[in-house]
């Protein structure tokens, strides 16, 4: 693995070296690369030395490791009350507790209520569990990983009655765990499993899995006193994730790099789209189509490069596709489902334009002309190893069409 991320350093210092531009997709590649190498490689060895010198403490204390190439190695400790501090109010009249430092994201599901950062993970296992009734624990930890917990021996589930042995010895884990009735999860074999709740910084890493099953929106919870009526108000506003430093940032429509991406099972991905629905619930077929109009353009042959264009080929093949498929309908235009793919971990943009200026197109509160998207983006583009199971791997090229067929296009 880091004989890859090596021969991509040189490349990068290559292209340097004789003056040539880097593009926005090496770059990426490279930024894969060195996440997957960490994930990979430098937590598991980081675990596999520090745990065994943590076991013996009471909990409670959290060691955070800060890296950044400009600024080095951090290693600082944190309290569970740095993590997820406490808004507390007075009791007098007329005074206002501080909410500065109080983390009020939310964030929902397919356009569901908007949840905390606990309630969130909770759903989302929840979720998979309802849509995979005979999953067991051991695909809950493939799906969701102990390394997305900084505390790994804890992971995202754990079977109940192990955490109540547990318990006894350390009853700090009842805060650390959902263990109340209505949140306990059963499998299909009977085993009942319990979800961590206490997720700090680490709910990052989760974010970026859950993104690759549903659609998630983010509000920031703005209280403010009304002084008329004297209650508190809510605003909340959809917010994103900023990936150049892992923040939120509000109303950032930029998601084509979640702050985890790890390795993407593409026909998992496939599978779970991030669609709208009709009023019967069926989800809208819009991104399945221009899909299938990539894979079928990339099998044949037709599409030379992993280079989408706005230009007829692609118009075309999904026009034809889609009178196909739903001869009923008026065909709707192609560029809809090509601007809303941006929210698909596979799926990128090659800006025409600067970094900050395509920053603030990505904002636009509704989808853009064609001309403004022909003037802004070059191209569109999906990773390399989906394009390579596309050309390469016939039994995965079915199973992609197949995702695409069975859950949008043609659904069963």
């Amino acid at each position: 693995m880091m004989e890859n991320l090596s021969t991509a350093y040189d490349a990068i210092e290559l292209l340097e070296s004789l003056g040539l531009p880097i593009s926005q997709e090496q770059l990426l590649k490279v930024k894969q690369l060195e996440l997957q190498y960490i994930t990979d490689v430098i937590v598991p060895h980081i675990q596999k030395e520090c745990e065994p010198l943590l076991e013996d403490l009471i909990g409670g204390c959290h060691l955070i490791l800060d890296y950044s190439h400009e600024r080095g190695l951090d290693i600082r400790t944190a309290s569970e009350e740095d993590l997820n501090p406490i808004q507390t109010s007075q009791a007098s009249e007329g005074s206002k507790s501080s909410s500065s430092s109080h983390d009020r994201t939310k964030y929902s599901i397919d356009g569901g209520q908007p949840l905390t950062k606990r309630r969130f993970v909770l759903s989302v296992v929840k979720k998979y569990v309802e849509h995979h009734p005979y999953a067991s624990l051991e695909e809950l930890e493939r799906q969701f990983p102990s390394s997305l917990n900084s505390s790994p021996k804890y992971g995202v589930c754990r079977r109940y009655d192990e955490i109540m042995i547990k318990v006894k010895e350390r009853p700090d884990l009842k805060k650390r765990f959902f263990l109340d009735a209505e949140d306990l999860i059963t499998l299909i074999d009977g085993t009942k499993i319990c979800v961590f709740n206490q997720w700090g910084k680490d709910f990052n890493n989760f974010l970026g899995v859950a993104r690759r099953f549903h659609q998630v929106d983010y509000f920031y919870e703005d209280k403010a006193d009304d002084e008329t009526t004297n209650h508190v108000t809510k605003k909340y506003e959809y917010a994103s994730f900023d990936d150049s430093n892992n923040t939120l940032s509000l109303n950032d429509y930029d998601l084509m790099n979640s702050p985890y991406r790890g390795e993407i099972d593409y026909v998992e991905a496939f599978w779970h789209l991030i669609v709208a629905r009709y009023p019967n619930g069926e989800k809208c077929p819009h991104k399945a189509i221009l899909l299938l109009s990539v894979v079928r353009l990339i099998e044949s042959g037709r599409m030379t490069s992993n280079r989408i264009y706005m230009d007829d080929m692609i118009k075309n093949e999904f026009d034809e596709l889609w009178k196909r498929y739903r001869p009923n309908i008026d065909v709707p235009s192609v560029w809809t489902p090509f601007w809303y793919l941006k929210k698909e971990q596979f799926w990128h943009f090659q800006p025409r334009v600067s970094t900050d200026e395509f920053k603030r197109f990505l904002k636009l509160q509704s989808q853009p002309t064609a001309k403004q998207m022909r003037e802004h983006i070059q191209y569109a583009y999906i990773d390399e190893e989906l394009v390579e199971l596309i050309k390469n791997n016939d039994s995965e090229r079915e199973q992609l069409i197949r995702a695409l067929m069975d859950t949008y296009i043609q659904p069963r």
